[in-house]
């Protein structure tokens, strides 16, 4: 990968590649750790190698686990899924790589990002779906609260953390800075879709490590990246269903 990113030309480096594997997937959590850590690892080293500037490596609101919100960077790492576990463990080694090789990392921890194209398991993505389609949607009571940013928006916090002064060594959250319980999300979705499909709201069991709320203080991202959320959720909604109306 080395000669690759010298080849390329390159001056910087945006690191989103990863992987879930479904709950109850067997070697699931190896496969996570190697897909999210191992693979972090490679870039980061690479990326050192080659010269780099700046490596953009994303993480996620699951390093948090189940705390209360607004959530501050600075608070004790607990996650609860191969997931979470593995981004934590990416973090904590990009962290310790600029502490003790300067390797000029900045991690974005984003939240619950939606919009079009995203993976069709993912709540917003399936909610839209059986609202476009007309089928019934079963989910759980919903009172979980989740802080959903825009794709738009993180592609923004990305580029922005591409040439921010000083931000190497830096973890900052990217999310909306407002948490909404789901089942008012896929109440929204119904509206402004206009669909008359089923909306079975507490028909779906709860995953256990899903039960808990996420909700991003991102204060420190406005603060070094000159970066705040600007897309509100019900234009992003808007702009989902209409995407996958056409699509």
């Amino acid at each position: 990968m080395t000669a690759a990113l010298r080849r390329s030309g390159a001056t910087a480096l945006i690191h989103l590649a990863g992987m879930r594997a479904p709950a109850g997937a067997p070697h699931g959590a190896s496969a996570t750790a190697e897909a999210n850590f191992a693979a972090a690892a490679v870039c980061l080293e690479a990326a050192m190698e080659a010269g780099l500037r700046r490596v953009v490596l994303l993480g996620s609101a699951e390093e948090y686990g189940p705390q209360a919100g607004p959530l501050r960077e600075d608070a004790p790492l607990d996650p609860r899924t191969p997931y979470g576990i593995s981004k934590a463990a990416a973090t904590s080694m990009a962290l310790a790589l600029h502490r003790g090789r300067a390797c000029p990392v900045v991690v974005l921890r984003a939240f619950s990002v939606y919009g079009p194209h995203q993976p069709a398991h993912m709540f917003v993505a399936e909610a839209i779906a059986c609202a476009v389609g007309r089928q019934p949607f079963r989910m759980t009571a919903g009172e979980q609260k989740r802080d959903l940013v825009y794709v738009e928006d993180v592609v923004t916090a990305l580029l922005a953390a591409l040439d921010a002064p000083g931000v190497e060594g830096h973890v900052l959250n990217v999310g909306s800075g407002t948490a909404h319980r789901l089942r008012d999300v896929a109440a929204l979705i119904w509206r402004l879709s206009g669909t008359d499909a089923p909306l079975l709201v507490g028909e779906r069991p709860a995953v256990p490590e899903e039960l808990y709320d996420t909700w991003a203080d991102v204060t420190r991202a406005a603060d070094l990246l000159g970066w705040r959320p600007r897309v509100p959720l019900e234009r992003g909604l808007a702009d989902t269903i209409g995407w996958a109306a056409r699509a």
